[in-house]
């Protein structure tokens, strides 16, 4: 199957010439979680500017999608510091960038490396924040990158 979603699996035996009914087997299913969904997108969506941001302190979420020209968003309110951000990726599908920004939309802090995983830590005093994840450039076979996100205010 190319899409997500709740598949059944049957497994039949079709002839038993044993004494016993039925025959001992092995099943393995490899299921690759890592390509994003793109056309339905992640979770999160409708996260694509700072206006429908999705409201978050401390977040842990996996099987997210970054997809082109589809910026994800998350607003971050900020008491006491420091401030963590990791977005953990395959570079080779696909590179993702992060961008904090203040309540006014100023750019804070960016974490824009060209290798696997991108990280924020920072202690930039309380208030509002945004982070934008941004696919800066879509290098993998399928549209965009999945990623992970962890973020803690401690």
């Amino acid at each position: 199957a190319t899409t997500s979603g709740a598949y059944t699996l049957e497994v039949l035996l079709t002839a038993d010439g044993l004494p016993l009914a039925g025959a001992a087997y092995t099943l393995q299913l490899d299921l690759n979680p890592a390509i994003p969904s793109c056309a339905l997108g992640d979770a999160m969506e409708q996260d694509d500017s700072s206006g429908a941001a999705t409201q978050t302190r401390d977040l842990n979420l996996t099987g997210l999608s970054a997809c082109p020209s589809d910026d994800d968003w998350y607003a971050v309110g900020v008491q006491t510091v420091p401030l963590q951000v990791n977005a953990n990726f395959l570079h080779a599908e696909g590179n993702i960038d992060l961008f904090l920004y203040n309540a006014s939309l100023g750019l804070v802090t960016s974490a824009t490396s060209t290798t696997n995983n991108e990280s924020i830590n920072i202690s930039p005093g309380p208030g509002q924040y945004f982070l934008k994840v941004s696919l800066a450039n879509d290098l993998g076979s399928h549209p965009g990158n999945s990623y992970d996100l962890i973020i803690v205010v401690e």
